[in-house]
C-alpha cells in the first residue's frame, strides 16, 4: 500500500483503533491529520506520526458538532491543502457516565446516534465537495461487529 503524498484525516484518532489507523496510514506514506475530541491525545498521535518521517497534525473535533466538523475540515485542507482519506472511526458504547449506571437511558441512546452514525454522515458530507472537486478521494467507516447482531446489554450500540 503506497500512500505517499496523500492525506489522511483519522476521526477519533486519539488512541486506540484510531491511533492505530493513523500510524499505519502514515507508515505507509500518508500525512495524517488525527481527530479527537481529547486534544492532548490527538496531539499524542500527530506526534507519532511525526516520528514516522510523515507530516502529523492533532486537529481539535467534535462529530456531534456541525461548526466543529466544519472548522476541523477547513484546519486540515488549509494546513495540508487537501483530504484525499476520510476514515470516520469516532465511535462510543453508550452516553457519558454509561459505565457506572445500571440500565440504558435515552442519553445513551442519542448519544451513540449522536456520535456513531450522525457522526460519520457529516463529517462524510464535509469532505464530499472537496473530493469531487479534486476528482478523486476515499472514505473509510469504521463499524463494529456488534452492528451485525443485537447487544442485551446495550441495545444503543447496534
Amino acid at each position: 500500500m503506497n500512500l505517499t503524498d496523500k492525506v489522511a484525516l483519522v476521526t477519533g484518532a486519539g488512541g486506540g483503533i484510531g491511533g492505530g489507523i493513523a500510524l499505519v496510514l502514515a507508515e505507509h506514506g500518508a500525512d495524517v491529520a488525527a481527530a479527537d475530541v481529547r486534544m492532548d491525545a490527538a496531539q499524542a498521535v500527530a506526534r507519532q506520526v511525526t516520528e514516522t518521517g510523515r507530516t502529523g497534525m492533532a486537529v481539535a473535533l467534535d462529530v456531534t458538532s456541525a461548526d466543529s466538523i466544519a472548522r476541523a475540515v477547513e484546519e486540515v485542507l488549509t494546513k495540508l491543502g487537501k483530504i484525499d482519506i476520510l476514515v470516520n472511526n469516532a465511535g462510543v458504547f453508550g452516553g457519558p457516565g454509561w459505565i457506572d449506571r445500571e440500565g440504558k437511558t435515552g442519553d445513551d441512546w442519542d448519544w451513540t446516534h449522536a456520535v456513531n452514525l450522525k457522526g460519520a454522515a457529516i463529517m462524510t458530507d464535509a469532505v464530499i465537495p472537496h473530493m469531487i472537486e479534486r476528482g478523486s478521494g476515499k472514505i473509510i467507516n469504521v463499524a463494529s461487529a456488534g452492528g451485525r447482531k443485537g447487544d442485551p446489554i446495550n441495545p444503543p450500540y447496534m
